[in-house]
């Protein structure tokens, strides 16, 4: 599945990826460097794992900045818009994924016999192998939660897309793909089911908010 969704989602992206990736190396002759520092420092376990470049995580940033500007001006251009039905799926979708991620992580932790703190990644196991995977997903899954901020410039609801909003989405992209890279396991494991609980949370109640609340419009 992981390597299933992976193809198809760079299959989908491929005909902007590929020239912005030409395009990226031919204007910024220090990304060479920079792809030298990711490959110097990936782990064996990030080797096997797939969108695990410098080039893809600049152009999710890239995209996630598209995407502000082109809702901003669609919100513009056709006022405040209800959009109930993709913001249910939206949730929905996160909602279960974060609630899978959690309930893993913290079930292979438990079988890897981790504590709070002071774990390693577990090099050659089949436990090792299964959280470097788990947090791949979480490193992922900050791409569809790109879609918050979406749904908030789409209802005109500029308050909420603060400075920090913006700045949380794209570092906590870009942290994760460094600590993928580096270290797909051990210790990250712990902030990764954090955030994922409170996601259950956050997620579950917007969507139960949108099944039980017939005022609510996203």
């Amino acid at each position: 599945v992981m390597y299933g969704v992976a193809d198809a989602t760079y299959k989908l992206c491929e005909p902007l990826l590929t020239p912005f990736d030409q395009q990226l190396h031919a204007l910024v002759p220090q990304m060479a460097t920079v792809d030298k520092f990711v490959e110097t420092n990936k782990h064996a376990y990030s080797k096997r794992l797939p969108l695990m470049d410098a080039s893809t995580v600049l152009f999710g940033v890239c995209f996630y900045a598209v995407l502000l500007i082109v809702t901003f001006l669609v919100g513009k251009l056709l006022g405040k818009m209800k959009h109930k039905p993709l913001g249910f799926v939206h949730n929905m979708n996160l909602y279960f994924l974060s609630l899978y991620m959690w309930a893993s992580i913290i079930i292979t932790a438990a079988a890897s016999g981790f504590t709070i703190w002071n774990n390693g990644v577990q090099d050659g196991t089949d436990n090792g192998w299964r959280m470097a995977k788990l947090i791949w997903l979480f490193y992922v899954s900050k791409l569809p939660e790109f879609i918050d901020t979406a749904l908030m410039m789409l209802k005109q609801n500029y308050h909420q897309v603060s400075f920090l909003h913006i700045y949380h989405h794209l570092t906590i992209f870009c942290i994760w793909f460094l600590v993928t890279n580096k270290g797909p396991g051990g210790d990250a494991y712990f902030s990764a089911v954090l955030n994922s609980g409170i996601h259950v949370i956050m997620y579950g109640y917007y969507w139960g908010t949108m099944m039980f609340d017939e005022k609510s419009t996203i």
